[in-house]
């Protein structure tokens, strides 16, 4: 376990992936690099989702398959988009 500059414990996840997925960490890593010269570890990626996720107040309340979470993170995210395209008066 690791301390972060606020006082949290870090804790250790392993996490199954496949092929595909690992290639998408990847490239977001790179992508970094070639555009910041700095490069974006796949901790730091899944924790930005995280963190994204948590940001959207995200629930899994009703969800029994994979599938329908990701169909609910993606309907909170254009919610969220339209929001700050239409931010209410």
């Amino acid at each position: 376990m690791e301390s972060t500059g606020k006082g949290l414990k870090k804790r250790r996840v392993i996490a199954f992936l496949n092929r595909d997925q690992i290639e998408f960490l990847d490239r977001l890593g790179m992508d970094s690099l070639f555009s910041t010269g700095s490069k974006l570890s796949r901790i730091d990626v899944l924790s930005a989702f995280v963190d994204a996720m948590m940001t959207l107040h995200v629930s899994a309340d009703g969800v029994k398959r994979r599938d329908q979470l990701v169909g609910k993170i993606l309907g909170k995210a254009a919610d969220r988009e339209k929001e700050e395209k239409n931010p209410a008066v």
